[in-house]
Parts: C-alpha cells; sequence; structure tokens
C-alpha cells in the first residue's frame, strides 16, 4: 500500500486484485475513492468507516449501474438503477 499520513489517502492493491484509491481514516477506507475490481466492476463515491456509505455510483460486471445514496455497503434512499438492457428505475 502507498500511503500518506499527511493527506490521508492511498492506494491498496489485494491479492486478488481488487484495488481501492483514496482517502483512508484509521487504516478504513473513508471520504472519497474508487474501488475496482478485476472482474470489471467498479464503485465511485464516498466511504463511511470501511464501506460504500453517501453518494455513489456503482457499476456492476454486467454493465447495470446504480447511482445514488448508499449506507453499510447497500443502495439506500434515493437513487436510480440502469440495467444494461436499457431498463430505469429511478426513487
Amino acid at each position: 500500500m502507498i500511503y500518506s499520513r499527511h493527506f490521508r489517502w492511498g492506494i491498496f492493491t489485494t491479492k486478488a486484485g481488487i484495488q481501492y484509491v483514496g482517502n483512508w481514516e484509521y487504516n478504513s477506507r473513508h471520504g472519497f475513492g474508487v474501488s475496482s475490481h478485476p472482474n470489471g466492476e467498479e464503485y465511485v463515491g464516498e466511504w463511511h468507516e470501511g464501506r460504500m456509505g453517501g453518494c455513489g455510483r456503482l457499476t456492476s460486471a454486467n454493465g447495470d449501474v446504480y447511482e445514488g445514496s448508499f449506507a453499510r455497503h447497500k443502495y439506500n434512499g434515493i437513487g436510480t438503477f440502469s440495467r444494461c438492457n436499457d431498463d430505469r428505475y429511478m426513487g
């Protein structure tokens, strides 16, 4: 991991190839960051105590996209879910 204590920013890559680039606090993803998986899944947005939390955009490996609010690593509140077949759900 590349880490700067002054800026609390770093890059972490697991043995499985999952990479996180962004802010850290107390050795947890916290603030803004990007998590990329080898299978194509990607989350860009806010993190809270190591979990997706706040506003973000999750793109799944099959191309489905959820953009909106997250809490504790789950969809939460207002958001838009767009399926790869062009179906769109808002709410």
